[in-house]
């Protein structure tokens, strides 16, 4: 048989052309954001955490409504006026994008019925939030190379404390949040905004940093983390809102909470992948540093 075409053909084309062609990947690979992005694609794919994503986000549907019960229930304690009752919780169902159509008329049911709301928010929230703490600690020590220590009691002992303290930071973020987006008007909106994605950030530091097994990473490594996850929840919250008004509200009213269902998971997952994907970006730079090694 005759030489092989593509060979022959190949061999026509100049040495100097054969190598810089041959050099383009590893020319990507040294480009400053490029390179990050390829790596950190590739370290997300060798860890494998699709699947913890995907119980993450599961975990975290379940969450909301317990959630939401039982932060309506204590509006219902402290606000005494019915109006600032259904402006407050407003405000905490557009929290998350597509729950305030899929809740409708019943978030003021909610707040006049709270002592049972509260009940049943706060039995609901703790089956699910310890589920939704090892979810988040399983892909965190994964993607940080941790490997949880103690007993399987103290392990979960730990994710319930680690979940409380992220959950009085994001309660403090959540009110500060409504007050600041109901609040600023005219020329301070911009700020409003600008505060709101600090303590979105600040919010996302202490997720990574006290949900990781063992000492957390330092807050300076977490802050490319922190910084992707504000940056990707945010513009999730600019898009869930516009499927809400062109989606759910031009919706019948049962294909209506169908299709905000859909969309809240739809947000929940990407959120996660977001999660997941920013907790890379930190694992990358601190490998890159020589401190993910000596940490892990």
């Amino acid at each position: 048989m005759g030489p092989d075409p593509t060979r022959r053909s190949l061999g026509r084309i100049p040495r100097r052309v054969r190598r810089a062609l041959e050099g383009i990947p590893a020319r990507v690979r040294r480009a400053p954001g490029l390179g990050l992005a390829i790596a950190v694609a590739e370290r997300a794919s060798r860890d494998a955490v699709g699947m913890l994503a995907a119980a993450l986000t599961y975990y975290l549907f379940l969450s909301l409504f317990p959630l939401l019960l039982l932060g309506l229930s204590v509006l219902g304690f402290v606000l005494s006026d019915p109006a600032e009752q259904a402006r407050w919780a407003e405000r905490l169902a557009g929290a998350v994008p597509g729950l305030e159509p899929l809740l409708g008329r019943n978030l003021r049911a909610v707040a006049r019925g709270r002592a049972g709301a509260g009940a049943i928010g706060l039995a609901g929230l703790l089956w699910t939030s310890l589920g939704t703490a090892e979810a988040a600690r399983e892909i965190l020590a994964r993607v940080f190379r941790r490997r949880p220590t103690g007993n399987l009691l103290l392990q979960k002992l730990r994710s319930a404390v680690s979940l409380g303290l992220v959950g009085l930071v994001a309660l403090a973020s959540t009110a500060a949040t409504a007050l600041l987006s109901g609040g600023a008007a005219g020329p301070l909106r911009p700020l409003g905004y600008a505060a709101t994605f600090a303590l979105d950030i600040a919010l996302f530091l202490v997720v990574y940093r006290y949900l990781t097994p063992g000492p957390g990473p330092p807050y300076r490594d977490l802050l490319p983390a922190a910084l992707a996850m504000g940056a990707g929840w945010n513009a999730l919250k600019v898009a869930g809102t516009w499927y809400a008004l062109r989606v759910v509200a031009r919706a019948s009213a049962v294909y209506g909470a169908f299709a905000a269902a859909l969309g809240i998971l739809a947000v929940l997952h990407v959120a996660t992948r977001v999660f997941v994907y920013g907790a890379e970006v930190a694992a990358e730079l601190m490998e890159r540093r020589g401190r993910l090694a000596a940490e892990g």
